[in-house]
Parts: C-alpha cells; structure tokens; sequence
C-alpha cells in the first residue's frame, strides 16, 4: 500500500491501509488466492510515500527491488500516483489506482500495461456535475472554481468547464483559482468569492 502515512495527508494513508488490510485477511481466512493451482496468502506491507514524489519513487523502486511485491497499489495523489505507475512499467508488476483521479493518468502519453484505474475520473465527476447543475437542479447560473494546484485539481476544474460548456451554456464563471496543497487558510478566496457573487462554489 504506497500512501501517505506520514505528512499532512497521513490519515489517509491509514484509511487504505485499514481497508486493505481487512480485505487482505478476509481473503486469507478463505485460504489466499489461486496462484499457479496453489492457494497463496496476501501479504500487505506499508510504503509511506510522505504525499512526496521523490519519496513515492524511492519507496516504490524499494517494494519492488527488495520487499520483492507484485502489486502497488495507491495512492491519493495523482502527481504521487504517476509516479507509481512509472514504476510499475520499468519493473513489470501491477500498479492499481484507487483514490487519484486524474483522467491524464490514463491518457495516451501516460498510460502503461501495467497501470490498472477502477475508479470514476475528473472529467466525469466534473461533467457529472455540471450535468445536475444544467439539466437537473437548473437553479444557480454562478459559479467560482476554487481547486488544489496539480494534477488533480486541475483535471477537476477542466471536467467542470467542459461540462458546463455542454449543458449548461447558460452559466457563469465568476472566479477561478487553484491553492496550494495542504493549504489550512481560505480566508483570502473566501473573501474574493463573497465579492464575485458566486452561489456555488466548486
């Protein structure tokens, strides 16, 4: 499990951790998986990726090269999440996505063999809600874009203009702008959205 399990996201780090680890031993008390006609226990171990990239490679090469895993399986982060996927192509073992959402991760640059998405991506949750906003709800026309600064964030705001654009011509636009990670003081943008005029921040 590449996660954060130390940092300012640490408690989702844990939160994977708990939920894989339960799946893993549920499978365990069934026997394991069928591997080669043999049944074979699960093993989790812990690869704290500190919601760093450098650190998400080091750790990363070290679960493949040492602790000899066959899965990656991460992380929050979809910057963090590209780099396990490159991982993943360089050693040939499986990298699954379960909580980075960026469509990019999966496009034709990024995409690899070994890089598994079963998960829903920006553009649909963006569209999605653009969708209910235009075509269901049609009540609020205007909106301010407040989103984290990287891949994720920014793949959010796309999926949401691209959805407006389609179904809902009509709305507005009032603000945009993207904040740092980890960011703890809104007070600014909160400012700056009261005076827009927005009725729905996203």
């Amino acid at each position: 499990v590449v996660a954060p399990f130390s940092g300012p996201a640490s408690a989702a780090g844990e939160f994977s951790y708990f939920m894989v680890q339960w799946v893993a031993h549920d499978i365990n008390k069934r026997g394991g998986l069928w591997v080669d006609g043999k049944k074979k226990l699960v093993q989790v171990i812990r690869a704290d990726n500190m919601s760093k990239q450098d650190q998400c490679k080091k750790i990363c090469e070290r679960m493949v090269l040492q602790d000899k895993v066959h899965f990656l399986w991460g992380t929050n982060g979809s910057n963090l999440m590209k780099v396990i996927n490159e991982v993943a192509a360089k050693y040939k073992v499986i990298a699954v996505n379960c909580a980075a959402l960026s469509d990019e991760l999966m496009d034709a640059t990024n995409f690899n063999r070994y890089a598994f998405m079963p998960i829903m991506g920006t553009n649909q949750i963006g569209r999605g809600l653009a969708y209910y906003y235009g075509q269901i709800r049609k009540k609020e026309k205007k909106f301010y874009i407040l989103c984290q600064d990287y891949m994720f964030g920014r793949g959010m705001a796309d999926g949401f203009k691209l959805g407006l654009k389609e179904y809902y011509p009509e709305a507005q636009i009032v603000g945009e702008d993207y904040h740092k990670l980890f960011l703890t003081d809104y007070a600014p943008y909160i400012t700056k959205i009261k005076a827009s005029g927005a009725e729905v921040v996203y």
